[in-house]
């Protein structure tokens, strides 16, 4: 299974620049893990 952190990189990749909301949707999560996780890939 892929992690949290994979799935948000491949929905930047195949979809393009997104906001977080449209990315927490997509995912199933919420906009603050969605938040921390960008913020842990961009550190």
């Amino acid at each position: 299974m892929h992690t949290p952190a994979d799935r948000i990189l491949f929905q930047l990749k195949t979809r393009g620049p997104s906001e977080t909301l449209a990315i927490a949707a997509a995912l199933g999560v919420s906009r603050q893990a969605t938040l921390q996780h960008l913020e842990r890939l961009v550190a």
